[in-house]
């Protein structure tokens, strides 16, 4: 064979294999090599290890092309291409710019306050990423986050009166559960069952008393409302906005499961009598003797108070408990300004 040669078939490198070299593997890769011959198997793994090689490539005119594709309408094109080009323009490198979620959060954070301006440009932020196939989960969730805070915002609503008595309403029931807590012992008795009501109003939120009488505290699934000791979950599957609202699933901290531990195999709150409440009627009455101020006062203190600090998760835990959206608790409930 001539030294010359430098291409050679896969019938051919048998050849070599089999008959020039009579040794093993090593052999014959040491003869190649003196050949100056390249294996076509070895060909082709360079030739894809150069293609794996190859970027995304994100650049500004790629997006604006993305932008033409997607978006007939010339305003919606006009305005992302304009809140894009503000974001990147000091970026060099984008594809590591659009890989990074919390990055992206906190430049346009950075450069803007406004809740409303904040969602506009996280929407075509968001509209880039998806574009590219790229995660996208926690710029969604700001959105959502932005658009709470922007609904708060905006909202108009005549105040009965001040943050600052929505404030005081709950210190004085703070107050009131650290008395309970001085008296409280291991039995499952009226007060430790009052101090669990305040306690859970103050970490959690003002529950319907309609929902409360229900509650049984089991250590196993029940189809029922119920408090799980073992998952510490609070279910409720029956309640007054089911139907808009669903199953109401509360993730509960060990200190309130401790408080009510005692009370498994029974019902949450019970009466003066220790039996289970027919009527919710009578709970809201235990309610304001014991804490000197009502359930309704309370659940609008405590929403006037979330809304008034735009806590998104706060919020949304709110509208879990007390069974109310958004919209409902800005027209109705936020009471104290």
């Amino acid at each position: 064979m001539a030294l010359e040669e430098k291409k050679i078939t896969n019938v051919q490198w048998k050849s070599i294999h089999f008959d020039h070299i009579k040794g093993n593997k090593d052999d014959v890769e040491e003869f190649i090599k003196l050949l100056g011959l390249v294996s076509p198997e070895k060909k082709q793994k360079k030739k894809k290890k150069k293609t794996n090689k190859k970027k995304k490539g994100i650049t500004l005119e790629k997006i604006i092309e993305k932008f033409t594709e997607k978006y007939k309408n010339e305003n919606t094109r006009k305005n992302y291409t304009k809140f894009i080009t503000n974001v990147v323009k000091d970026e060099d490198d984008l594809d590591s710019l659009f890989a990074d979620e919390d990055k992206l959060i906190a430049k346009i954070y950075g450069l803007y306050t406004a809740s409303s301006t904040r969602k506009s440009y996280l929407s075509a932020v968001i509209s880039v990423l998806k574009s590219y196939g790229l995660p996208h989960e926690k710029v969604l969730h700001e959105i959502t986050n932005q658009s709470v805070i922007n609904d708060i915002q905006t909202s108009e609503t005549d105040p009965i009166g001040s943050y600052d008595d929505a404030v005081e309403m709950m210190k004085g029931l703070e107050t009131k559960a650290d008395e309970l807590k001085e008296s409280i012992g291991d039995k499952y008795d009226l007060t430790r069952q009052m101090y669990s009501i305040a306690y859970f109003i103050l970490n959690y939120g003002a529950m319907r008393t309609a929902e409360m009488i229900t509650i049984q505290v089991v250590d196993k699934p029940i189809e029922t409302n119920h408090i799980n000791i073992k998952t510490g979950e609070m279910i409720i599957t029956e309640h007054k906005t089911v139907k808009s609202m669903g199953k109401k699933v509360i993730r509960l901290d060990k200190t309130f499961l401790d408080i009510i531990k005692p009370a498994l195999g029974g019902y949450w709150v019970l009466g003066k009598n220790r039996r289970p409440y027919t009527s919710s009627k009578g709970l809201e009455v235990l309610i304001e003797a014991t804490f000197g101020v009502g359930l309704y006062p309370l659940r609008k203190a405590k929403v006037s108070i979330s809304l008034y600090h735009k806590n998104p998760d706060d919020i949304r835990q709110l509208e879990i408990i007390h069974g109310h959206t958004l919209s409902t608790m800005l027209s109705n409930y936020n009471s104290y300004k």
